[in-house]
């Protein structure tokens, strides 16, 4: 059902304005999360290089919302096993956030938390300790300790 709602938002953005519109890239990319959820990698990577190619073109190239879908185009990466991809597409969102929002914004904790498991999941714990340690600095500078997101 979701799927289904999101397929025909996804064309509304598009009569309404035009394939080259940051509303559009963003339902292609809602929509390419919900089709990764449901296991439908291929169509899920097709529609996060639409929107990415959209986002581009229209925000540039170092937008966080270019590096906002990178790192969801590196989760589908990661769930396909393609390791090595997922990690470079991480590292890339992660200089992108780093260089337009700054280094201790909370996006820069999460793609560095990515990052950690992503380590952790091939068995480079000092690295992903190094990823880890960093993300939770981040995370308690920004909103505190006891936070439940840190």
């Amino acid at each position: 059902m979701a799927k289904s709602i999101f397929f025909r938002t996804k064309e509304i953005y598009k009569l309404a304005f035009g394939e080259y519109h940051p509303g559009f890239a963003g339902a292609l990319n809602a929509l390419a999360g919900i089709v990764t959820e449901l296991g439908e990698y291929d169509e899920g990577e097709e529609l996060y290089l639409q929107a990415l190619t959209i986002r581009k073109k229209v925000l540039g190239s170092m937008h966080p919302e270019v590096a906002l879908t990178l790192n969801d185009l590196a989760v589908l990466y990661t769930r396909q096993e393609k390791l090595e991809m997922a990690q470079k597409i991480y590292e890339e969102s992660l200089e992108i956030r780093e260089k337009s929002l700054g280094k201790e914004h909370l996006d820069i904790a999460q793609s560095l938390n990515n990052l950690g498991s992503l380590c952790q999941d091939q068995g480079k714990y000092s690295e992903a300790e190094n990823f880890f340690q960093r993300a939770l600095e981040i995370c308690e500078k920004a909103v505190g300790r006891d936070h439940m997101g840190c």
